[in-house]
């Protein structure tokens, strides 16, 4: 698979004739990374695209995650449930898992 767009995303509303929609981008003048169709409340909708606009920083802040527990010489008790969760978020991310 190939890598994502790089971040930071930002989300922002683009109005046209017909439909008012959410879309998360590089920048607010580049192209669309995803668009959000609004359906259920304004509240969620927004809430969808903040967390799209913020997974490049979650990848980046689960792999550096990882990489913590898995050279830590003392683990603390959970640690590796919490290794585990992380590498198959990571793997679903990088599209290695579906």
């Amino acid at each position: 698979m190939s890598q994502h767009t790089p971040g930071p995303w930002e989300w922002h509303y683009k109005f046209t004739k017909t439909s008012k929609r959410i879309i998360v981008s590089e920048s607010a003048n580049s192209g669309v990374i995803a668009p959000i169709p609004s359906w259920g409340s304004t509240e969620e909708t927004e809430a969808n695209a903040a967390l799209i606009a913020a997974a490049p920083e979650l990848l980046e802040a689960a792999v550096l995650a990882a990489e913590v527990l898995i050279r830590n010489p003392e683990p603390l008790a959970g640690s590796g449930d919490c290794y585990h969760a992380l590498r198959a978020a990571i793997a679903k991310a990088k599209g290695e898992q579906r």
